[in-house]
């Protein structure tokens, strides 16, 4: 088995068909935005382009607010099962560097469910299953047992409301258990060090560090200087539009 030593050259039928156990190395930060990227699952403003007259367009989220950049992680972990295993297998390495040994793995319902699992399942600790109920809000169904510690991880990491949701979750219901004051993620787009949750500090242990800027329509800069916003996501076609509009 040849073992991978960068995938930047990769194209989208290499990282299709990427073995995940042919990469030993933790990934750089263009590594895993070459991924997202390159698989047609991340977008990002130009701001050169701009400069030169070619405005495009930015994304208006789901929130409304408008952004300079969109990655799609929930996407593409579901379509690519082979790169899903290869995150899980780099967020197991970020545990083993930072030492911690936890008996129960869970991610962020419902975007990091499957990633959570996949990390559970290489490391060896139990998985634990978290639902979003009806109402929209995180709910835990797995019996935990006092004493035992859990490690809560997210796909992409922005606010950190999710994570603090499942925290406040866990710690409600099972206040014995020893949550772990880390969020694992893949890529912190956020700029966040820390959740705040209570009197703890999580530390946000990011596979890459990626800062995607959003602003209200009436803060938005990128429409001040003439682009306009669209949802990316909502079509194919609104996606195509926005990953060309930029193009020479």
């Amino acid at each position: 088995m040849t073992i991978v030593t960068s995938i930047l050259d990769m194209n989208k039928n290499d990282l299709a068909s990427l073995n995940p156990d042919t990469v030993a190395h933790l990934l750089s930060k263009e590594e895993t935005l070459h991924i997202f990227l390159t698989l047609g699952y991340a977008w990002f403003y130009d701001y050169g382009a701009a400069d030169d007259g070619r405005l495009g367009l930015h994304a208006m989220l789901k929130s409304l607010n408008h952004s300079d950049g969109f990655i799609n992680a929930k996407g593409c972990l579901k379509e690519y099962l082979n790169i899903r295993k290869l995150f899980a297998r780099q967020i197991v390495m970020r545990i083993k560097e930072l030492d911690l040994r936890p008996d129960y793995i869970v991610g962020v319902p419902t975007a990091a469910t499957d990633l959570g699992n996949e990390v559970a399942e290489i490391s060896g600790a139990e998985k634990v299953e978290m639902i979003k109920n009806e109402e929209g809000h995180i709910k835990i169904v797995t019996s935990l047992e006092a004493d035992k510690s859990i490690l809560v991880i997210d796909d992409i990491c922005t606010k950190g409301t999710g994570y603090a949701e499942a925290v406040k979750e866990i710690k409600s219901q099972y206040p014995g258990v020893v949550v772990l004051a880390f969020d694992i993620v893949i890529v912190n787009r956020g700029g966040l060090e820390f959740i705040k949750i209570g009197d703890v500090h999580y530390e946000v242990s990011p596979i890459a560090e990626r800062r995607i800027n959003d602003w209200t329509k009436e803060e938005c800069p990128l429409c001040e200087r003439g682009s306009e916003a669209i949802k990316p996501k909502i079509t194919d076609e609104n996606w195509e539009r926005i990953t060309t509009s930029q193009a020479v």
